[in-house]
């Protein structure tokens, strides 16, 4: 034979007084405890639907949490700290109902930004708190006067808006498989112990998001793995992701990341496969630095690395690679670097 408590009665007529306490044509009451009388969901009561009291949904709501107490005194309420704390955590609006069973009366508290302020509330962690529920009654007869406050801060329920925004979370997903694509082609093959840290410095993706990203890449093959790296293979995919990433990529960045000339000379040569005003301008404008700089070359070496450079892109710069070419066959050699190496001489 199964038993009950006192505190399950108490529960019980609370959950009565209470819907009781409600005028129906301007709330509708989802108790997600009907039928059993037990809670379906250890941190919210039930969901109330907001209605004009002409027959028509308002399409907006709130969660509420019941409580019952036979004891209520100078409608004062001691919520305890982790009622409060998934209350102020909670990102749908929730209503904290006391259901004052002996004074057959029903009270409603909402902890808001300035409640919160008042109330000295963090964000978790909170001690118990002492409410005033003075001028804060539920009853059948001030249903229009209660539904108009509810309404001010009742979270709004319109389908298409949702579905909007499950197009446009859907949309920014795909354009970030695109971002990491792009990049990945750009950069031929990337370790896999850097990958994660890398674009999100480039990409300003969540860490989370990018790791998420490339595991579904590789699960469903478009991503390659070696033992340390990761590549796409794909060429026409990672040239159209690349082209749609440029613009949203800061190109001088990759210098500053990427000093190494073998890295250069492939980002150069993957930037100058793709037909794009943002690539060729980036291209231009390394040519013109280039020029400007055999006209006062400070060093071979340098000079000799920025040809090597130049090889990759001067198909799309030809007239200035022609021009920087030119000019370096026609200026005067500078002097070779001299280097004493011990055993070895002059070097």
């Amino acid at each position: 034979m199964s038993q009950y408590t006192k505190q399950d009665t108490t529960e019980e007529d609370g959950r009565k007084l209470f819907q009781g306490s409600l005028d129906s044509n301007f709330f509708l009451l989802n108790d997600f405890a009907a039928p059993s009388g037990k809670d379906r969901y250890p941190d919210i009561d039930g969901q109330i639907r907001l209605r004009d009291g002409s027959g028509n949904y308002l399409n907006r709501y709130l969660h509420y949490q019941l409580k019952s107490t036979g004891n209520l005194q100078s409608e004062k309420y001691h919520c305890d700290g982790a009622m409060l704390d998934y209350i102020v955590s909670t990102n749908i609006p929730t209503l904290l109902i006391i259901a004052d069973i002996g004074n057959k009366k029903v009270y409603w508290f909402f902890i808001d930004e300035d409640q919160k302020r008042k109330l000295g509330l963090a964000d978790s962690k909170n001690s118990g708190k002492t409410l005033d529920l003075s001028f804060h009654i539920v009853d059948v007869t001030n249903g229009l006067q209660i539904s108009q406050l509810w309404q001010k801060f009742a979270k709004e329920d319109d389908y298409t808006k949702l579905s909007d925004s499950v197009s446009k979370i859907a949309s920014s997903f795909h354009q970030d498989i695109q971002k990491c694509l792009g990049l990945l082609y750009l950069l031929q093959s990337v370790p896999k112990t850097e990958l994660i840290d890398l674009f999100h410095g480039l990409l300003q993706i969540e860490k989370s998001e990018i790791e998420t990203i490339i595991q579904k890449l590789i699960q469903e093959g478009v991503v390659s793995t070696t033992a340390n790296f990761y590549l796409i293979d794909n060429e026409q995919l990672g040239t159209e992701s690349l082209h749609k990433l440029l613009t949203d990529l800061d190109l001088a960045s990759l210098e500053d990341k990427f000093k190494d000339k073998k890295d250069r000379k492939r980002i150069l040569g993957q930037l100058a496969k793709i037909e794009h005003q943002i690539a060729q301008s980036y291209l231009s404008k390394l040519a013109d630095e280039l020029r400007e700089f055999v006209n006062k070359p400070t060093n071979n070496d340098d000079l000799f690395v920025n040809l090597e450079l130049l090889h990759e892109y001067a198909f799309r710069v030809p007239d200035k690679a022609v021009e920087i070419i030119r000019t370096i066959l026609t200026a005067n050699p500078l002097p070779p670097t001299v280097t004493e190496l011990k055993g070895f001489g002059l070097l």
